[in-house]
């Protein structure tokens, strides 16, 4: 699935918490299309 669109990764380098982003509204509305569900 992560191949599908590009995905922004923010890593903390102290404790380690990662957070990833579809930052493009028209990938994330691709992705829910594929998938399923609505995109906001």
């Amino acid at each position: 699935m992560l191949s599908a669109v590009p995905v922004t990764r923010f890593v903390c380098a102290a404790c380690g918490y990662v957070e990833e982003w579809i930052d493009n509204a028209v990938n994330l509305a691709s992705l829910a299309k594929r998938y399923g569900g609505k995109a906001k």
